[in-house]
């Protein structure tokens, strides 16, 4: 059943008929009404491991969290171009920082290491 659906969706973008495949929705509202049907009908004929096999397969595999995503300044974003920009935005930023410090912060660091005279240097026996 789920294959047929499929098999409409991707007929329809080859088609061109966008109205069609956008409303991708329907053929969900289609699989999970066969899906629906099919586990009554197990649980008519007493079969009901099979019943709650196709009763699972209607729930969602994960849940989708969505947060409010807040600009810069922060102002609520609402629109998906905003709410895109800002995510390209962030990881721009965050992909492009640098892993290590300056080598001069680095050199600085080194050149004169604070020594602890409470701690062993030499191996004892």
């Amino acid at each position: 059943m789920t294959f047929s659906i499929i098999n409409q969706q991707k007929k329809a973008m080859q088609r061109g008929d966008s109205e069609e495949y956008q409303s991708g929705w329907v053929f969900k509202q289609q699989w999970a009404e066969q899906t629906a049907s099919s586990a009554d009908a197990r649980l008519l004929h007493g079969e009901i491991k099979d019943a709650l096999v196709k009763f699972r397969q209607l729930r969602q595999k994960h849940m989708t969290m969505s947060a409010p995503l807040m600009s810069t300044d922060g102002m609520l974003l609402s629109d998906k171009d905003s709410v895109m920009a800002r995510r390209q935005d962030h990881f721009i930023i965050l992909l492009n920082q640098p892993l290590y410090p300056p080598l001069s912060t680095l050199l600085s660091e080194t050149a004169a290491p604070a020594l602890d005279p409470l701690t062993e240097t030499f191996p004892s026996d």
